[in-house]
């Protein structure tokens, strides 16, 4: 499940993506979505809502990472460095945008909990 330009343009409120080129990144943000999440399909049209804005969010990364780069390279005489241009890498940036709307959905909220465990060790 994809958002189209109009949901874009009217419900998520962007501007970043121009038309021409939001079904393309719209098909790459739902299927990286896919692959963090897994095999789910919204059960409400609230969640649906979530998934169609997490879409949206993903592609502007995907729109971002696509006209800067994610990452820069300098070159004097033989010497070359490449370094990211962003403090957090681009999977970060997605996971984070995922994050912000499909943490709120029941059937997911156990992908964006933080597990901890009781220490079995003792300090002596």
């Amino acid at each position: 499940m994809t958002a189209d330009f109009d949901f874009y343009c009217n419900v998520f409120l962007g501007r970043l993506i121009p038309e021409e080129n939001f079904s393309g990144l719209a098909g790459k943000a739902a299927d990286f979505i896919r692959f963090a999440v897994g095999p789910w399909q919204p059960s409400s049209d609230q969640d649906r809502l979530a998934l169609l804005k997490a879409v949206c969010a993903v592609a502007e990364i995907l729109q971002d990472e696509e006209q800067s780069g994610s990452f820069a390279k300098e070159t004097v005489g033989d010497y070359s460095v490449s370094y990211q241009s962003s403090s957090l890498s681009p999977e970060r940036r997605k996971l984070d945008a995922i994050k912000i709307y499909l943490s709120g959905v029941p059937a997911l909220a156990g992908l964006f909990r933080v597990r901890s465990f009781p220490c079995s060790h003792r300090i002596r």
